[in-house]
């Protein structure tokens, strides 16, 4: 649900005989390749009808840091963290930064609802509860993408502490850090950053949307270093399919009429709670299953 495990095949060969035909039996035997009839078996791989899916595009507005430490005594003291020799955003990042904003979210729509506002988290990002007498895991319904990073650079960053009550700067405290910095260009640096519900309810569609345009207008920083303001992303472009149709749009102020009552729809039904209940029975079917 964060990213890991995702797969891509190369070079699949799908290979015929019949063992009726003793020279097919007996390329089969020697290895012998035939005609590869992969091609007719392949089918587009369809979007499930109980699924949505945001499909967004971003710039980085100043620079960017997830941590990576570095493994020699003479490297920086933290840089962005890499796969393979690509930069990216893990998951797991984006994760908790999103499970962060919702709850925040949350606790402002339903006021004095702690209770509520943890079980649509829970049944949305998962939870184990720690609780011996009463433990129990809900695995999560939202996947997040692990994200390239493509059209930066990296940039040596020295700083000092400063001591809050002298102005002055603390002894010893001289560190740096190495994050990323957009190439001067338009091109988007992170591409197809993806989250997807399965089989979601109208009111964690619209926690998605409103997720998703925290993270689209700057509003919501992602990574570390944000109080010297890094992390912040802008939208350059978004997909957004819901079930069989598919939403794009550049802008939020671009969306159509008929789109903008869809998406009101949704965040009509988080701020009246109304799959409360549906929620609160998703989760009692894995108390039940574990007691």
């Amino acid at each position: 649900s964060s990213g890991f495990g995702n797969l891509q095949a190369q070079n699949i060969k799908v290979m015929e005989y019949d063992f009726a035909d003793k020279k097919q039996a007996a390329a089969y035997l020697l290895k012998k390749e035939t005609e590869n009839l992969f091609s007719e078996y392949i089918e587009e791989n369809p979007m499930l009808n109980d699924e949505f899916r945001i499909n967004a595009s971003f710039q980085i507005v100043n620079s960017f840091l997830i941590r990576s430490y570095s493994k020699t005594p003479y490297g920086s003291d933290a840089t962005q963290i890499k796969c393979g020799d690509k930069f990216v955003l893990p998951g797991t990042s984006l994760r908790g930064a999103l499970r962060a904003r919702a709850q925040k979210i949350l606790n402002l729509l339903w006021e004095n609802k702690k209770d509520e506002v943890d079980m649509f988290i829970a049944a949305l990002f998962g939870t184990t509860s720690l609780e011996k007498k009463n433990e129990y895991s809900v695995p999560s319904s939202l996947y997040v993408s692990e994200t390239v990073i493509d059209n930066v650079e990296c940039q040596l960053q020295n700083r000092i502490q400063i001591d809050r009550f002298t102005g002055g700067t603390i002894e010893s405290a001289l560190f740096d850090s190495m994050p990323v910095f957009p190439v001067p260009n338009d091109e988007a640096q992170l591409v197809n950053l993806t989250l997807t519900i399965h089989k979601p309810l109208p009111s964690q569609k619209g926690l998605l949307l409103l997720l998703l345009k925290d993270l689209y207008t700057s509003e919501l920083p992602i990574g570390g270093e944000k109080n010297v303001g890094r992390g912040l992303l802008k939208g350059t472009k978004a997909t957004v399919t819901n079930g069989d149709k598919s939403i794009h749009f550049s802008d939020f102020e671009d969306i159509d009429e008929a789109t903008q009552k869809l998406f009101n729809q949704y965040i009509e039904a988080l701020i009246s709670k109304s799959d409360n209940e549906a929620i609160e029975e998703y989760i009692a079917k894995f108390k039940k299953a574990k007691a």
